[in-house]
């Protein structure tokens, strides 16, 4: 069984979960969301990532198709989707990390 975060997941089973990664300006805890589907069968790992950018709004919107689309019942593997990676840049649509004004790629 895939564990994450010390969490067990269960085969056949499609999981929403929020990742804490650091601490904002006005010291609230910025999350990153991500979802884990673990098929039935045992297979491959894919691990896919959007929103790097902030003014890219493609990926996000397709690995959220995927995260909803995809069933945990007739999967082989594991399918990890995080839709936006870089959540403040995201929100104000820039390309640019909010912190320090860097291009994460």
């Amino acid at each position: 069984m895939p564990t994450f975060c010390g969490r067990s997941l269960s085969k056949g089973e499609k999981v929403r979960l929020s990742l804490p990664v650091t601490s904002t300006l006005n010291g609230s805890t910025l999350k990153i969301p991500l979802a884990i589907i673990v098929g039935v069968k045992e297979g491959p790992k894919l691990c896919v990532a959007g929103g790097v950018h902030g003014d890219e709004y493609e990926g996000p919107r397709a690995i959220a198709n995927l995260i909803e689309e995809l069933d945990p019942k007739i999967m082989e593997g594991v399918f990890i989707g995080i839709p936006v990676v870089n959540i403040p840049a995201y929100c104000h649509g820039t390309r640019l990390t909010w912190k320090k004004g860097r291009d994460y790629n």
